[in-house]
């Protein structure tokens, strides 16, 4: 399907008229009379919002996210993962992290709330030395140039980068139908299929933006939203049309069962980023919920046009990075492994007397023949049983004579 688009992009700096329409204790409402914007800011998921068509819309008190006709939200979800950190924070509360991660629920920490005629703003100072801030803009003086920005800054006040990992999630719900249909659309003329199915598109190089309805064969009306146009929406690494029930469940990855089919479930979308904000700097990410249309088939003109901040936008904190002093304590071990040679001289001088008798080691020397003490005994004592043996026998040859 073609569409007729303007060659000249103007620049659209929309005067904002809307103001406060009513402040509850915990939320507070926009109203420009087409789009009525709700923002949760104490007590119960802080930072959520939803929207609905205001008193002057054709089909005016309608939702447009869920929750919107009721000015009660709180089932879209802004969450963010830093990597680095192991930490996952987001608006909604009990969400399954990525493995490894630690979940913290931005209400529980602490948190500031200012707001003017056509915004909202909530900031966060995390423990990482990284202020999150949310903002929720309404903008427009008609029907045709109205519309919804929800606009996050990321500010590292570290003196090292920091990854992060963005998700928004808009529980849409048109005119009641919590099942909702989407398709996309390309300035260039296609436009794909009203999708049936679980969506995730990670190249969105074909895709501008998309359009909803609550059912493609029975519409009311049109709702737009951003993806690469109107120009000042930041270009998203991924995009999930799904069950509104896995979208909540999950702040950041999951896998999309692209079987699943969805029409006329509870639906839901989300923009994924992917994002390294440098040490000392500030990134913005921002997405839009665009013109109501009635039931016309092409886009509003809005979409065509580079939407820049207005004055009213407020200013983000400076960003120093922090001034970090390290001493560091070396320790060195040193092991030494010495080697000694000794070189040791024996002199042994051994002198031989000869004499008849020689007492070396407790032995004698007797005409050359060296005789223990036994040996002599044993000499002595045979000589005298032969002495005696020769008396005997001599005695008895004298007595025969």
């Amino acid at each position: 399907m073609a569409i007729a688009l303007l060659l000249l992009i103007p620049i659209l700096s929309i005067p904002a008229i809307p103001s406060v329409y009513a402040e509850y204790s915990d939320r507070i409402v926009l109203d420009n009379g087409y789009f009525r914007v709700t923002v949760r800011t104490s007590d119960y998921r802080v930072g959520s919002f939803t929207v609905a068509t205001g008193d002057q819309h054709p089909y005016p008190n309608q939702d447009v996210l869920y929750g919107g006709e009721d000015e009660d939200p709180g089932t879209s979800v802004l969450a963010i993962s830093l990597p680095q950190y192991s930490k996952t924070y987001s608006t909604r509360d009990g969400q399954y992290v990525p493995e490894g991660f630690s979940f913290v629920y931005l209400t529980s920490i602490d948190y500031s709330v200012t707001s003017g005629d056509n915004y909202v703003r909530i900031e966060w100072t995390l423990p990482e030395n990284i202020v999150l801030v949310e903002e929720i803009y309404l903008y427009g003086t008609a029907l045709e140039n109205s519309f919804v920005e929800q606009r996050v800054h990321v500010i590292n006040y570290n003196n090292n980068p920091v990854d992060v990992w963005i998700m928004f999630m808009w529980d849409i719900m048109i005119d009641g139908e919590d099942g909702s249909v989407i398709r996309f659309w390309n300035q260039d003329g296609p436009v794909t299929e009203w999708l049936e199915n679980a969506t995730y598109i990670g190249d969105l190089s074909s895709i501008d933006f998309w359009q909803t309805t609550n059912d493609n064969e029975n519409p009311l009306f049109y709702i737009w939203g951003s993806i690469k146009l109107p120009q000042g929406a930041t270009i998203p690494t991924g995009f999930i049309y799904d069950d509104w029930g896995e979208l909540v469940d999950h702040s950041w990855n999951y896998t999309v069962d692209t079987s699943n089919y969805i029409k006329g479930d509870d639906t839901a979308i989300a923009y994924l980023f992917i994002d390294t904000v440098p040490a000392g700097t500030e990134r913005v990410y921002r997405q839009f919920i665009l013109a109501v249309s009635g039931l016309e088939e092409q886009p509003p003109e809005i979409i065509t046009t580079t939407i820049t901040s207005p004055g009213e936008t407020t200013t983000s904190p400076v960003c120093a990075p922090e001034t970090v002093t390290v001493t560091e304590t070396v320790t060195d071990t040193y092991t030494t492994t010495e080697t000694h040679t000794y070189t040791v001289t024996k002199n042994n001088t051994v002198t031989h007397m000869h004499t008849k008798t020689i007492i070396m080691s407790n032995e004698t020397e007797v005409l050359g023949i060296r005789l223990s003490h036994k040996m002599i005994l044993a000499l002595l004592l045979s000589t005298a049983v032969f002495f005696i043996l020769f008396l005997i026998m001599l005695i008895l040859y004298v007595a025969k004579k």
